[in-house]
This record gives structure tokens, sequence and C-alpha cells, in this order.
């Protein structure tokens, strides 16, 4: 067993993100020998359900989470509640961009993320743009400027 363990897999409940059923991905992450594996699909926590049990039977630890995707530009955050309470705020905030969404969609923003965040473990993450690199949008951002 490796000391790895991957924070950001999504399932196929991250409609054209991810490909994999959570029990796949934490079959999967045993044979290569992942010391655990962490759920974060795109603004939900739909997969996590079957990944869970598949993780508890295979003795893979395991991170419930989600991707928080946001609408005002903040860049996207990988949040793991702590706690059964932070679970409830999580569920709560996710709930909240959905109801603020036409089906399928969910806005959220910063400040509803710090009015819910209390007891998670959060993880910024270096892509935005739905996984184009910075770096390809900054360039192009840049070259529409001129």
């Amino acid at each position: 067993m490796t000391g790895y363990a991957e924070f950001a897999v999504t399932t196929n409940f991250s409609f054209l993100r991810g490909a994999s059923h959570g029990e796949e991905l934490v079959m999967h992450g045993k044979t290569l020998g992942l010391a655990g594996l962490g759920v974060a699909d795109r603004n939900s926590v739909a997969g996590v359900v079957r990944a869970h049990q598949a993780a508890k039977e295979a003795g893979l630890a395991f991170a419930p989470g989600t991707r928080l995707v946001f609408c005002d530009g903040t860049p996207d955050i990988l949040a793991f509640p702590e706690s059964r309470a932070a679970w409830g705020r999580l569920t709560k905030l996710l709930t909240l961009g959905k109801r603020r969404a036409e089906k399928g969609e969910c806005l959220i923003r910063r400040d509803d993320l710090l009015a819910h965040v209390s007891d998670f473990i959060l993880r910024v993450e270096k892509q935005r743009n739905h996984g184009r690199p910075l770096e390809r949008v900054a360039r192009n951002e840049l070259s529409e400027l001129s």
C-alpha cells in the first residue's frame, strides 16, 4: 500500500465529467494500493453512498465530500465535512444552490460557503473553467484584451 490517497475523484454522478461508478473507483483504488479515496462530485453528494459502502467492504479509507463549483468566479473548492453537523451544513448549502437554479444546475457563491462552513476540510483547486488549465485561460483572456 502506498501513502497516497486521491481526493478529487468524480463518479458517474458528475454528468459529462465522471464515467465510473463509485464501487468501480474504490475497487480500482484498492488494486492500485491507494491509502484512501475521496469522492467529490460536482455540486453533489450523490456518488458517495455506493462508494462509501464499497470502501467499507474493501477496507479502504474513504472521505465523502463534494466539489463546490461557484457562479461568482471563486475557484472550485473540494469540501469534506468532518462531522455529522458539518454534513448537514454541506447538504443545506447544496440545496440552496440548487433551489436558485434550473434543474440540473447549482448556483453557489463564496458568501454562501462562508455562511455554512464550519468543521470542513477545504482544498482550493488550481484549475477552474471546467478543467482548462489556468495558464491557457489567462493567455486567451489576455489575447482578447489586445
